[in-house]
């Protein structure tokens, strides 16, 4: 249990620096580049609570019927907020990496409670 724990640290702390950078250089290059990074943000806001389920349980975990309303409306709260701050350029790099990991964060907690 441990070395998923550790894995998923890992593996949070590289998406965090990465969207950081990425988001940090692509406030530099303009509006296209804020939509690519903005697109790849949403990408991983979505994909990251599937391998926080698959890291636990296996490659066949699914979420509980209960909990796709929850999911859903958190990554869709997220994923337009990133999106509104990101492409008007107010969004700062470490904040957008925060709110692509608050997914996966809130979908972790949500099985250690269970």
């Amino acid at each position: 249990m441990e070395d998923k724990f550790l894995k998923l640290a890992g593996l949070a702390l590289v998406a965090f620096i990465a969207m950081a950078v990425v988001f940090q250089i692509a406030e530099q290059l303009g509006t296209f580049a804020r939509g690519i990074a903005c697109a790849a943000g949403i990408g991983v806001m979505v994909g990251l609570p599937l391998c926080v389920l698959r890291t636990f349980f296996g490659a066949d975990a699914r979420p509980r019927p209960g909990t796709w309303n929850g999911l859903v409306a958190v990554v869709a709260i997220f994923a337009f907020s990133l999106l509104f701050y990101g492409m008007s350029g107010q969004l700062d790099g470490s904040a957008a990496a925060a709110m692509i990991l608050l997914p996966g964060f809130v979908t972790l907690l949500g099985i250690l409670r269970g």
